[in-house]
């Protein structure tokens, strides 16, 4: 049985989170879902579950507040902090500060007025600044003497290329120079690729030819050897080791690899992405653990946080109890304007997969949420909102809802 959390033990794990922001001579532990009386020391009396409270979170107000400071940045704190990361190299007598997004016109000594977006010249890194200065720098890095060129060419081809024509053409290593093969004749290539071992194209589509091109039923024997029966092949034109061919994925359809890829033993990109991140719940749902015959939601909650303008979708599964705690929680952290939409699925093991597909739809749109606005299930917040319709089709939920079961951590392949 877990030990019950006493008053003193309260008021210690949250000095420890909290230091001494907040007044906890009014706390009384009842138990870790029940809120207790705490004191802010800006805006008074506020009420919090302890469990809410020692994961981070605090008072409303000072969240409200820290939102709109956060955001809130005029031209004259922009200017000190440029100058901070820049010193004095730029002038911005021009500079009108309207937000971390928008772009902003400084003059650089050397080239003049240029425009950046505010937030990406507060960078202290490569970007942050003058574009043309910035290529000027990077030339300036990859000059090299031509005779160390020459020495280090033959070096890596083995004095395979004649250099006498690029000795005049010679200025940096990204400045194509003029190459002679001994077989092909004179071919142009960046001294830098060059170094790092390229040469004559004629000379290696020769070698590949040679070495590479074989039938589609030699590729599709050693693909089977790697990766068992998990693809089909049927679509496979093969061209050579380096060229896409189309590979069919049972669950995803069909992709394009090239074959050399594929025998080091890459397979399905998305697949890929699964098992590498299957959260706990889906790994269980696909391996059928889920099958419990019980009607589940899949939902959407449309809504607005005081820390931004946008509308935000929180995509979640279970039951109609679980999307009103979901509302509740939304609205207890400042949320508001919620509304909800909802697809009904036979098991909650189809609503699990249903949700992870929805998930991956948007996941590129997902919306980190400040700490003092989180709620239970933060992390599944997007600013994109999914088109469910779209999904009903997806080949992985055609294959689980035929009966299909599987691990998706467990790659299918022979030995």
């Amino acid at each position: 049985m877990t030990k019950k959390m006493t008053t003193d033990e309260f008021k210690l794990k949250a000095s420890e989170v909290h230091g001494k922001r907040y007044d906890y001579s009014e706390s009384v532990i009842i138990n870790t879902k029940t809120k207790v009386k705490i004191v802010c020391q800006e805006h008074g009396l506020f009420e919090q579950t302890p469990a809410n409270h020692l994961q981070g979170m605090g008072c409303l107000l000072c969240g409200f507040k820290n939102a709109g400071q956060y955001h809130k940045k005029d031209t004259k704190s922009f200017i000190e902090e440029a100058k901070a990361i820049h010193s004095d190299f730029y002038d911005y007598s021009l500079s009108q500060y309207k937000g971390a997004r928008e772009k902003i016109t400084i003059i650089c000594p050397k080239h003049g007025n240029f425009e950046q977006v505010a937030h990406v010249h507060l960078r202290n890194s490569v970007g942050a600044g003058c574009e043309r200065c910035s290529y000027e720098k990077r030339g300036e890095h990859s000059r090299m003497p031509f005779e160390e060129f020459r020495c280090r060419a033959n070096e890596v081809h083995e004095g395979f290329y004649d250099y006498s024509a690029a000795e005049k053409e010679f200025a940096s290593t990204t400045d194509k120079i003029t190459i002679i093969c001994t077989l092909h004749g004179p071919f142009l290539q960046t001294p830098s690729g060059h170094l790092a071992g390229r040469g004559c194209s004629a000379c290696s589509a020769s070698r590949l030819s040679y070495k590479f091109i074989k039938s589609n039923d030699a590729f599709i024997r050693d693909a089977r050897k790697v990766h068992g029966d998990k693809y089909d092949y049927s679509k496979v034109e093969y061209a050579g080791a380096f060229i896409g061919v189309e590979i069919s994925c049972p669950l995803d359809g069909v992709f394009v690899q090239s074959p050399t890829s594929h025998l080091s033993g890459i397979g399905c990109p998305k697949c890929s992405r699964r098992n590498q991140g299957a959260p706990r719940n889906l790994t269980r749902a696909l391996r059928g653990e889920f099958d419990d015959g019980k009607e589940a939601f899949v939902y959407v909650v449309s809504f607005k946080l005081p820390c931004t303008n946008l509308f935000l979708y929180k995509i979640g599964s279970g039951t109609g109890s679980r999307m009103k705690t979901v509302i509740n929680e939304i609205k207890r952290v400042g949320g508001y304007d919620p509304t909800i939409s909802h697809c009904l699925f036979s098991s909650t093991g189809e609503a699990i997969v249903f949700e992870h597909l929805a998930h991956e739809q948007v996941r590129h749109h997902q919306f980190i949420v400040p700490i003092e606005f989180k709620f239970h299930g933060h992390s599944e917040v997007f600013v994109k909102s999914p088109i469910l319709d779209a999904l009903e089709n997806h080949p992985t939920l055609t294959i689980f809802r035929s009966g299909k079961r599987w691990d998706p951590r467990v790659t299918n392949s022979s030995k």
